[in-house]
């Protein structure tokens, strides 16, 4: 059904008339974006702050290396977006005044996760807990609405519409509504063609997007930026399909047997169970050829499940796809007996951006995008985004000890002889998982 504007939406609606009114569809599911923790709003289910705070992230990848310092940039920011200044009282209202109108939710999604769903591996935060929480609650694909966007003030209009325009344009192809964007949840369509026609690129080669968008100068700070980021293409093919194309990019990347685990899988992208070893059990997942396990081995000290790499490991490499990272370790062998020396409790890898061990863990969003995006002719590309961010150079990663930083490594260096192939010889994580698209995968792609 179509639900009428909220008191609070009516509060912020524009009292001129709109520049822009793009119908949109969010062609995957939408996750989160509520005030209550694991339940849907079904008053609002699209959030006209939610989508200003978007925009502002998207502008910034797009313009914040344009600027010379992080004060210039913060106070352009601010004169768009609104914000608090150095005193209490210089507060800046946002000039970005967004609508959302006619907004039309599909069904509620509160079914468990299995493995056998296609978008399983990005959606593990949605399964039930053994807290006893239930599935968290979420909207199936189809939810409309219509976006209404404009620039209030007479104050350098023209630039900051064109500015607006383009960002928004970033906000379509590569965000999302809700949580876990990053990975797909909550993408976009538009359904009407002629607003296909303004808002959305026909093709998404690299040069193409970068005209599109008029990305601009590379930003050298610790924020997103578009220019000098890296862009894989898949298939053209419906979004459930291109985003079910995108999340097996990194489900066999990151944990694809004979690749990043030993031992081989039976045939079939989901399957869970594997033949064992020595008269063992089925069903357990291979030993991990990621340099992390063993370096929290070596920290903890040996026990009953050796080290695969002898020497003390050098780096964190999964820390770039984000962080932070759960880890649980195997306490009984494969005849189901424990350890006589028990692993390292379970826990998770955390980041601290001084370098400093000791420091609490912090999180550290993502900069690898993967998700349906959607061209004029209407189709859908499963598309794979790593956006160029730098760190600092003293950055650690590490294991998470009663809230703080221990066994710390840097977030950036490689191993020298990685068990797992794909990282041999590579500077990143980033170059390291591009690099397989494009190889192993076929995929087109380059730098915007």
């Amino acid at each position: 059904m179509t639900r009428k504007l909220t008191s609070y939406q009516r509060l912020s609606a524009p009292k001129a008339s709109p520049s822009w009114d793009i119908p949109i569809e969010v062609v995957t599911q939408l996750y989160g974006g509520g005030a209550q923790a694991r339940r849907v709003d079904e008053e609002t289910p699209v959030r006209p702050s939610s989508i200003r705070g978007q925009l502002r992230f998207w502008w910034r990848a797009l313009y914040g290396g344009t600027y010379g310092s992080p004060s210039e940039l913060y106070e352009r920011e601010r004169a768009l977006f609104g914000g608090m200044g150095k005193v209490p009282d210089d507060v800046h209202a946002s000039r970005v005044v967004i609508e959302v109108r006619d907004i039309a939710p599909t069904r509620k999604v509160n079914e468990d996760v299995t493995f056998e769903d296609p978008a399983s591996y990005v959606l593990w935060p949605a399964r039930g807990t053994s807290r006893g929480e239930p599935p968290a609650e979420r909207w199936a694909a189809g939810v409309r609405f219509h976006l209404v966007a404009r620039i209030k003030g007479d104050k350098d209009l023209a630039i900051d519409e064109r500015e607006l325009k383009r960002t928004l344009r970033a906000w379509l192809l590569f965000g999302g509504i809700g949580g876990r964007t990053r990975r797909g949840c909550g993408s976009l369509g538009i359904a009407d063609e002629v607003a296909r026609n303004e808002w959305l690129p026909e093709s998404l080669e690299v040069g193409s997007v970068g005209a599109w968008l008029s990305a601009g100068a590379a930003a050298n700070a610790g924020y997103p930026s578009l220019s000098g980021s890296r862009l894989c293409v898949g298939s053209s093919r419906s979004a459930s399909d291109a985003w079910h194309e995108a999340i097996g990019w990194l489900r066999d990347f990151r944990q694809g047997f004979n690749r990043a685990r030993t031992d081989t899988a039976p045939s079939g992208p989901f399957a869970r169970q594997r033949p064992a070893l020595g008269g063992g059990n089925a069903g357990r997942p291979g030993r991990s050829r990621w340099p992390e396990p063993d370096l929290i081995r070596h920290e903890y000290g040996a026990f009953d499940h050796p080290a695969l790499i002898p020497a003390k490991p050098l780096s964190w490499p999964r820390a770039q796809f984000g962080l932070p990272i759960q880890f649980r370790f195997q306490n009984k062998d494969r005849s189901r007996n424990f350890f006589l020396n028990r692993p390292p409790p379970p826990g998770e890898l955390g980041w601290s951006p001084t370098g400093e061990p000791g420091n609490p863990i912090q999180r550290l969003a993502s900069p690898l995008i993967i998700k349906p995006v959607q061209l004029r002719s209407g189709r859908f590309s499963a598309v794979a985004l790593w956006l160029n961010r730098t760190l600092p150079e003293d950055a650690i990663a590490g294991v998470k000890d009663r809230g703080k930083l221990r066994a710390t490594a840097p977030t950036s260096d490689m191993p020298p002889s990685p068990l797992f192939t794909p990282l041999a010889g590579k500077a990143s994580t980033r170059d390291a998982f591009m690099d397989w698209l494009v190889g192993n995968m076929r995929l087109t792609g380059g730098t915007l």
